[in-house]
């Protein structure tokens, strides 16, 4: 029973992390769009400690089934990891939004 609560603590954060990776590189692009680069780097560095943290979390879950302990797929931990590639699309698509709005401050496309 002990194992199963560490599991889901596991999958609550992946779920955390992974929407808190999101959010941040929303953010990021939203500073971007007002021409803010620096906050907007400092969100996305902070998006990619979300996202790391998120990947561990994952890895955990991972070696858990590969160690035979294998898990159910439950419903929650679809859900995180949904968030995970939610987060990982977003940040790339910000990275890319983020590099545009520099060329279009600098006049170029």
């Amino acid at each position: 029973m002990e194992n199963k609560l560490v599991e889901e603590d596991w999958i609550i954060g992946l779920i955390l992390q992974g929407g808190t990776a999101r959010s941040l590189a929303m953010q990021a692009i939203d500073q971007a769009a007002s021409g803010k680069y620096q906050q907007s780097e400092e969100l996305m560095t902070q998006a990619h400690e979300a996202l790391s943290t998120a990947h561990d979390y994952h890895s955990l879950l991972t070696q858990e089934n590969i160690e035979e302990t294998v898990l159910p797929t439950p419903l929650l931990l679809m859900h995180g990891q949904d968030h995970l590639m939610s987060a990982i699309t977003t940040m790339d698509m910000a990275d890319r939004m983020i590099q545009l709005y520099h060329r279009l401050d600098k006049g170029g496309i």
